[in-house]
């Protein structure tokens, strides 16, 4: 269960890899080798109508850049309205979630169906039953 206030490691349930704020530009979201550094902890902040996630290294909140639709970059960005997520336990495993943009149907996705090389693309990306869309939080 995700409580608000905590923070966490969020890794992909297919390719193992955490969602990491990527070292070069400090905004792209990438899956990266688990490391347990700052910029793989997420601050989860229950605003009543969704969740915020809130990267510990920078502040920044997860959001996306560009349009609302399939294959956008998941980024990390500095602002005083943060974007809503729901975070729902996954239907085929309850230790897991998906993680949405507030009342839609696009979630959080590993690109290239859980490609597990270090720097792959976060996206959005339409809900189907890929482990890709799927994602395990460890508080830490």
């Amino acid at each position: 269960m995700v409580s608000s206030g905590q923070t966490y490691i969020i890794t992909n349930k297919k390719a193992g890899t955490a969602c990491d704020l990527s070292g070069q530009d400090q905004k792209s979201v990438i899956g990266f080798t688990a490391q347990r550094s700052d910029n793989q902890k997420w601050r989860a902040q229950d605003t009543g109508n969704g969740w915020t996630l809130q990267n510990i290294y920078n502040q920044k909140y997860l959001d996306v850049e560009g349009p609302l639709q399939n294959g956008t970059k998941v980024v990390a960005v500095d602002t005083n309205n943060p974007r809503t997520w729901d975070i729902r336990p996954d239907r085929n495993d309850n230790s897991a979630y998906r993680v949405f943009i507030h009342d839609s149907n696009l979630n959080v996705d590993l690109s290239d169906r859980g490609n597990p090389t270090p720097g792959t693309p976060v996206t959005i990306w339409g809900e189907w039953e890929g482990e890709n869309q799927v994602w395990r939080f460890e508080q830490v």
